[in-house]
């Protein structure tokens, strides 16, 4: 609901607007190493604002495999290590996830 409120003789106030945010641009790049032969890698990417990050693993069947805690970062460049437990040779997809939405992924390789 929007509620004008007089100000003046030429000033209003709008309230009751709710502004959805937008989030947080990101820019991934490419897991390395990829192929990764012990199931670990740096996954790297920049924000341009300060965000919540969180690293979802899926197989190819479409299944969550892994989840990395969310972190909290500052605007830059970043690079994430993660080495999920468990993991057989194959194609996995990684989702990055800023302030609770899903904004990228990659392909990443594990070789055992």
């Amino acid at each position: 609901q929007l509620n004008l409120v007089a100000l003046g003789s030429d000033e209003v106030l709008a309230t009751g607007v709710e502004v959805e945010e937008t989030a947080p641009r990101l820019v991934v790049g490419a897991p390395y190493p990829n192929p990764a032969p012990r199931g670990a890698a740096t996954f790297p990417f920049a924000l341009d604002r300060p965000a919540e990050v969180r690293l979802e693993l899926y197989n190819v069947q479409g299944r969550l495999v892994a989840s990395r805690a969310s972190v909290s970062l500052q605007a830059g460049a970043h690079g994430l290590a993660w080495a999920p437990k468990g993991l057989g040779t194959g194609r996995y997809f990684v989702r990055y996830v800023v302030q609770g939405r899903q904004t990228a992924e990659a392909s990443w390789v594990v070789l055992r």
